[in-house]
């Protein structure tokens, strides 16, 4: 997840937001948090499962 601004907690509340909302456990990390993922494997299934989404507008 990327920001305007750094959110603190919030982004933890997101998180827990999201898994209500769509009813399954949601795993959030920021970009540099993927990269930051040293075991190889696992930072490149991670990018291969991750889904895009993007806020609308309004």
């Amino acid at each position: 997840m990327e920001f305007g601004r750094p959110i603190g907690l919030e982004f933890m509340e997101l998180a827990d937001y999201l898994g209500r909302l769509l009813g399954c456990k949601v795993d959030t990390l920021t970009p540099a948090g993927v990269q930051g993922i040293r075991v190889k494997s696992v930072r490149e299934r991670i990018m291969e499962e991750i889904t895009f989404t993007a806020r609308r507008p309004g």
